[in-house]
């Protein structure tokens, strides 16, 4: 799997959760608490769980501060603008 916009809030490990995706802890999680800590809440590499991780994780909002967290998580996401996307061209095609 690439690197999606959060990427930088993580650190990808080189364990394996299924043929595709690795896992991954929360750099915040690592530096506020400790390593042990964020592998012990170890997260799959991909957008939506980070996402879903970071939404959670006082650790996160605690460095960024809470408008910028916000703003980080709530930028325009491609999963959003893909759903859009979608229902945009079936609104297109029906006749």
């Amino acid at each position: 799997m690439g690197k999606h916009r959060l990427t930088v809030y993580i650190e990808v490990l080189n364990e394996m959760v299924n043929t595709c995706n690795k896992y991954t802890i929360c750099r915040a999680c690592k530096t506020r608490v400790s390593r042990e800590y964020a592998y012990a809440n170890k997260i799959v590499n991909t957008k939506r769980c980070v996402k879903r991780h970071l939404q959670k994780c006082e650790n996160f909002f605690a460095i960024q501060g809470k408008e910028k967290g916000d703003e980080i998580l709530n930028n325009t996401d491609s999963e959003t603008t893909k759903e859009r996307q979608k229902a945009s061209l079936k609104n297109k095609k029906r006749p």
